[in-house]
């Protein structure tokens, strides 16, 4: 059976978004449901089309979208369910709305920041592999039928350049398999979260995105009327990063032993950012934790950008120099036997 392709978080922010305005607006949930199966994307039409035909036979929503969990994103399935025990399902739709949309920015912002410096790199490449692979055989062949001796510069050129011909295809064959066996497999995957969760700079911007996702699903679950322990395993269940899925897992543990929730979450603050635990803390304390950890969760996702901006900045000035160097000596080791033809032929 093939598998149905889920749709991205903004498209299904905007599902619920359109529903939920339906629903405010008085359009029965048949209705709605209806017309949503006639537009926006094909797979939100006919996920909508079955959830439609389900909810016609007289299954809840939630648990119509269970029948389809591998379309549905599985905060958006849990806040309907809240949503439908509380008969808040519209203010529901769109607290999950935002919190996809929220999610969906995050990522825009730091793979916008990774764009302009990926191109760099991939123009470097290709023009590295243009030079290595097609222009120095073809000066190699003009230089030999020169029969001159070459400069060093040039000879030691031209020995990287077929080193590297030899080399690159089983390099690139060993670099895709070693990448499909890690992306494969669970433990491999947490090797490169615990690489990227210690790099500097990376680390900074992968423990605010993931402190941000995890707790601003918290955040929006609690203030769906959801308790605070299925909360916490809902943001467990949609964390990306498996560092802070652990962590919410200690935390839920110990809150389920009796701890306050402000309590618990400090002890994780070799996991969690700072501001995120003090307005945990304070939140708790104060009765208004979805509010702060709100704001906690804004800041958070602005520091990521700003961070992924900065880190942006100094690799592409570094990209740049990188490929002036090797260009010049591209130049240097080509122009000197041109330079030592043209005296030989003066004299």
């Amino acid at each position: 059976m093939t598998r149905r392709r889920a749709p991205s978080d903004a498209d299904a922010a905007a599902w619920a978004r359109q529903l939920a305005a339906f629903l405010s607006a008085g359009v029965p949930l048949l209705r709605a449901l209806e017309v949503l199966s006639r537009s926006g994307p094909s797979a939100l039409r006919r996920a909508s089309s079955g959830l439609l035909m389900r909810v016609m036979a007289g299954r809840p929503v939630w648990e119509s979208m269970d029948g389809a969990a591998d379309v549905w994103p599985h905060v958006l399935r849990r806040l309907v369910k809240a949503g439908e025990a509380s008969g808040t399902l519209d203010k529901s739709l769109g607290r999950a709305a935002q919190l996809l949309e929220a999610r969906a920015r995050l990522r825009k912002r730091i793979v916008a920041s990774a764009t302009y410096p990926s191109i760099v790199l991939a123009t470097l490449l290709l023009s590295g592999s243009i030079i290595v692979f097609v222009a120095l055989p073809a000066f190699e062949s003009l230089f030999a039928a020169a029969g001159a001796q070459l400069p060093l510069p040039t000879r030691v050129l031209l020995a990287l350049a077929a080193a590297l011909r030899k080399l690159v295809p089983f390099a690139g064959a060993g670099l895709a398999a070693g990448v499909g066996v890690f992306v494969a497999a669970p433990k491999h995957r947490r090797v490169l979260w615990d690489a990227a969760w210690r790099a500097p700079w990376v680390g900074s911007i992968v423990r605010m995105a993931a402190a941000a996702e995890v707790w601003k699903t918290f955040a929006t679950a609690y203030g769906a009327g959801i308790v605070t322990l299925e909360a916490l395993q809902l943001a467990e269940e949609s964390a990306s990063v498996p560092h802070a899925a652990q962590a919410l897992r200690r935390i839920r543990e110990t809150v389920l032993r009796g701890s306050r929730l402000g309590d618990s979450v400090q002890r994780e603050s070799a996991v969690f950012p700072e501001l995120l635990v003090t307005c945990a803390a304070v939140g708790d304390e104060s009765g208004r934790l979805e509010e702060m950890i709100d704001k906690a969760c804004e800041q958070l996702e602005y520091e990521a950008h700003r961070i992924a901006e900065q880190l942006a900045q100094l690799v592409e000035p570094a990209l740049l120099l990188v490929g002036g160097v090797l260009a010049a000596l591209l130049a240097i080791g080509l122009y000197l036997p041109v330079l030592n033809v043209a005296s030989v032929v003066g004299r």
